[in-house]
């Protein structure tokens, strides 16, 4: 019976304990932080990202790095709850006396509301303003906040009034349940078990409705379906339920005393017990990070950074260093005191005090002792954790170089120190450099580097140890000893650590180098944090560093760094040491111990830049506007927040004006000063964490320029001068104008007198061809072969007109040129018969409609190849004309198998007294006059011989500026 007593006694007593274990991280924000009042009673996050709260002092904005206040002299009450967004981005909040507030700018302004009757959850939804009061609910434009209507309900008692976002508003009554979608349209649900659960809240999840019973013995939560209320989940805190939320999956309740998370799938309670007990939560809100946010009542705000974290506070003073043990997990702590860590009670065991109050500054096992040093040293066996063999040395850090050896850093010298065991192993390869340096005054010691010792490091299997001192950072063999410096400068190391490859140091400066086993310095500089880092630790293959409140997770992978995963939210300052925990990270800070699970991906939200003022000389801007200010008001603020909760702000953030350099903002402020800017146009910009990384955010102003530098004052100085300048020069300019005129008319004559010659010519060649085909013509008719005659006559008369159509033209297309030459080579055909053949051909890619040429430019040419080539040829003959594409140029080519060019010639001389070649002469005059203007068309005459040197005919190719009608 009395060992029962006592067993009940000892539960009793380690109960409470046992449930504060089970608690998460969580750093407090209160009034020492600047939070406006400790009494929390609503938080909620609006969509850019900024946490607004409710305490008893009224509403207030939290950006990460201070509180912001919203008041007005017509307040009824400050505190109160239910904020909300509406549509529009306006942040409300309503008091507890009922009425509801919203800011507008800066400014809290008071909706214009009939009779209240206490807080009774007004909402926003879709385009209207929901307001219950006794049996009626008033409705508001949302924009303009004009009253609309009022609506009658069927009960004036009000059991319970929630909502879900912006999707639906409820309020449950006696009678029913009555629901309100954005289009304002009513849904009613009655209650066909009235007797059961009557006050509460309502929400709906995944298609399902859920009424919260908070009091008396029906407290839990109900399903709501056809046949009425059907108990879902039973509440198993004490107190009064003071609010909830719905997240993900899970409904999360909070009472005067704890909180606890009901899974919506299967009713559930997570993990089995309840959080925070020895707090009374009021207020529950999971921002956009993933970080939880709990009010309490007197306490402020809790921020939960990762609720599956464990945090296990240490009653007799924080922790300054941990090692594993096969006997479980140890821990140094503040007052000198060695404790082991019992997973089963979630507490602290004190397992050794050394007789001294201070904290141990080193901890580690070697060959299955347990050593610590604060400052002095102890020698415990895990055997007996109670006796230990005493130390007078001072380690601040220490690693194994072999059985016999331990390399440590000392405050006063580094060097090597003999294992009280070491005397009964082997001889060791470091016995001679320890002897040579032995310590006068403690033998078992060899000193031989001077200056204080920070880190020492050890590559295993590698008979080199790595000492940082403050004389610089030095290799020691047992060969002697040399200092390392890179760059021709010396080394200052804090921390290090070492595996088979490289050395990880962590200077006094707080960059982080590796060294390779050619001891060459490799500086890392590629990590999304950058440096200053505070601390380090290698284990396994993994490096752990602290950077502006984050622990930074990075995997050795080839001899580099590769970031794993970022866990932010911690309170860097306060974390004295790492360890590996199973599948967990322990970490020892002036709290307690936290657990973390290290493969836990954090949410990865960078953070966000909010340009929230804009101010020039005491005037407000809208800060998307450009600012247009006078010469006088050249002093700009602009006031920002940095929304990154889990660093609170621990971001750098640079600006520049215009393309000039980055500067670094102060860190301690949120507002950025510019005074006596000169006139200009200034584009203000912003970027975070590195100079000349992606813009957050820019501002625009301009700041006009006095009126002895505005346009107008240069305008009218200019026109002065301009009006005595005019004056002198006003008879020159009159003569040059004359002058030019005169020069403009005679180029207009010339070109007039170019297009008459070129018409003239072009009258000219076509009585030339007329003639030539009605030769043709007559030849029919004197051999009396009518139905040639008549065809030959028909497409005469239609080449003719054709002919006389392009006489008229300076351009005509590619297809009306080919047009008319087939017409004259079907006329020759027939002359001809069947020993004359043709072909036409054109490249790919000629659009022959949009192709532009002057007109007849080719017929001449063809003309000649058929009349003075083909003509005299004895059998077939061919004529090929061609027409491609080359660049900007339209290349064409006319090729014959006739006599060739000499043997024509020739028989023109013979012939010269009765036909004049008149079309080939009139048409290269026509060249030439084209050219004049430009044109730049080019003819060449290719004679083509065979082998013995017989005329095998003639080429002509032609070069024409490529013209198109589509770019006209």
């Amino acid at each position: 019976m009395h060992l029962l007593k006592k067993c009940i006694l000892i539960y009793l007593v380690l109960w409470p304990a046992w449930l504060l274990a089970q608690d998460p991280y969580y750093r407090v924000i209160d009034a020492s932080d600047g939070l406006p009042n400790n009494d929390v009673y609503c938080i909620f996050q609006d969509s850019n990202g900024f946490i607004w709260i409710t305490t008893d002092d009224g509403l207030c904005r939290f950006d990460g790095h201070g509180f912001k206040s919203f008041a007005s002299t017509i307040q009824s009450a400050k505190g109160g709850a239910n904020i909300f967004e509406d549509k529009y981005g306006r942040i409300w909040y309503e008091n507890f006396d009922g009425r509801l507030y919203y800011v507008s700018g800066d400014t809290l302004v008071g909706l214009n509301q009939r009779e209240v009757g206490g807080f009774v959850r007004g909402r926003a939804v879709g385009d209207f303003l929901y307001y219950p009061h006794r049996e009626v609910l008033y409705v508001y434009d949302l924009a303009t906040l004009h009253f609309i209507d009022s609506l009658r309900l069927p009960s004036s008692e009000f059991a319970g009034i929630n909502f879900t976002g912006e999707d639906r508003y409820w309020m449950r009554m006696e009678v029913g349940v009555l629901s309100l979608d954005p289009a304002g349209n009513f849904d009613w649900l009655p209650i066909l078990n009235p007797d059961r659960p009557k006050a509460g809240v309502l929400l709906d999840h995944a298609g399902e409705v859920f009424s919260l019973n908070y009091n008396g013995d029906y407290k839990g939560v109900y399903k709501i379906g056809p046949s009425g209320f059907q108990e879902f989940a039973r509440f198993h805190s004490p107190g009064l339920v003071q609010t909830h939320a719905l997240i993900e999956d899970k409904l999360w309740v909070c009472f005067g005393r704890g909180m606890e998370v009901i899974d919506l799938k299967t009713g559930e309670q997570l993990n089995g017990h309840n959080y925070f007990l020895d707090k009374s939560i009021s207020a529950l809100m999971r921002d956009r990070e993933g970080n939880l946010w709990l009010g309490t009542q007197n306490q402020g705000l809790l921020f939960v950074p990762d609720f599956y974290s464990q945090c296990i506070h240490d009653p007799s003073g924080g922790l300054s260093r941990l090692v594993w043990t096969p006997t479980g997990l140890l821990a140094g702590t503040q007052n000198g005191e060695l404790v082991r860590y019992d997973p089963e009670s979630q507490s602290f065991v004190s397992v050794f005090r050394n007789g001294n109050a201070h904290a141990i500054d080193y901890l580690t096992v070697v060959d299955g002792h347990i050593l610590e040093f604060s400052p002095s040293g102890s020698i415990i066996s895990p055997q007996a954790l109670g006796s230990a063999m005493r130390m007078s040395v001072a380690i601040k850090d220490a690693d194994q170089v072999s059985p016999r050896y331990l390399a440590i850093a000392c405050p006063g010298s580094s060097g090597l120190l003999r294992l009280p065991w070491g005397d009964s192993l082997a001889p060791d390869p470091w016995d001679s450099i320890a002897r040579a340096h032995q310590n006068a005054q403690q033998p078992s010691y060899g000193d031989p580097l001077i200056g204080r010792g920070r880190a020492v490091a050890h590559r295993p299997g590698q008979q080199a140890a790595y000492f940082a001192t403050g004389n610089g950072l030095w290799r020691l063999t047992p060969h002697g000893y040399a200092e390392l410096t890179h760059g021709g400068r010396r080394m200052y190391g804090a921390k290090m650590d070492a595996d088979s490859s490289n050395i990880y140091l962590l200077t006094t400066m707080g960059d982080l180098y590796v060294i390779d086993a050619q001891d060459q310095f490799h500086l890392v500089d590629h990590l999304p944090v950058p440096a200053p880092y505070s601390q380090l630790w290698l284990m396994g293959d993994h490096v752990y560093l602290l950077a502006r409140k984050q622990l930074l997770q990075l995997k050795v992978v080839d001899a580099s760094l590769e970031v794993e995963n970022m866990v932010a939210g911690l309170e860097i300052e306060k974390i004295n040491d790492l360890e590996a925990y199973g599948n967990q990270l322990a970490l020892a800070t002036d709290d307690g111990l936290i657990l973390l699970d290290p493969n836990r991906r954090a949410t990865g939200l960078q953070p966000e830049l909010r340009i929230t003022g804009l101010q020039v000389a005491g005037r407000a801007w809208p800060p998307d506007s450009i600012a247009v200010v006078d010469y006088h008001d050249r002093d700009i603020a602009i006031d920002y927040a940095i929304l990154h909760y889990r660093t609170l702000g621990e971001f750098p953030l640079y600006y520049r004006i215009n393309d000039g350099s980055w500067s670094k903002a102060n860190p301690e402020s949120r507002q950025l000063l510019l005074a006596q800017l000169a006139p200009g146009d200034y584009t203000i910009s912003f970027c975070l964490g590195r100079p000349g990384s992606e813009l957050a955010a820019s501002v625009q102003v301009q700041i006009q320029s006095p009126f002895w530098m505005r346009w107008w004052f240069y305008g009218l100085i200019l026109l002065v001068v301009a009006a005595i300048v005019w004056s002198v020069v006003w008879q020159r300019n009159l003569r040059i104008e004359r002058k030019h005129q005169q020069h403009l008319e005679k180029l207009a004559l010339e070109n007039n007198l170019r297009q008459s010659t070129l018409t003239a010519i072009r009258s000219q060649m076509n009585p030339h061809f007329f003639f030539n085909a009605l030769n043709t013509i007559q030849a029919y008719i004197f051999s009396d072969d009518k139905k040639n005659a008549t065809s030959y006559l028909s497409k005469f008369s239609k080449l003719t007109r054709m002919v006389l159509e392009m006489s008229e033209q300076e351009n005509v297309s590619l297809q009306e040129e080919m047009q008319a030459i087939t017409l004259y080579l079907e006329l020759e055909k027939s002359r001809f018969g069947e020993d004359f053949h043709f072909q036409i051909e054109t490249g790919p890619g000629i659009a022959v409609h949009d192709v532009l040429l002057p007109s007849m430019i080719i017929q001449p040419f063809v003309e000649n190849a058929v009349k003075h080539g083909l003509l005299h040829r004895a059998g077939v003959k061919y004529l090929r004309l061609s027409f491609a594409v080359e660049g900007k140029s339209l290349l064409i080519e006319v090729d014959d198998d006739g006599i060739g060019r000499k043997r024509s010639e020739e028989i023109q001389r013979i012939r010269q007294e009765r036909h004049q070649p008149f079309s080939v002469q009139a048409n290269r005059k026509r060249i030439d006059i084209l050219n004049e203007g430009h044109n730049h068309i080019g003819v060449a005459f290719i004679d083509k011989y065979d082998t013995t040197g017989n005329a095998l005919g003639t080429t002509v190719k032609i070069t024409l500026p490529l013209q198109l009608r589509s770019q006209l």
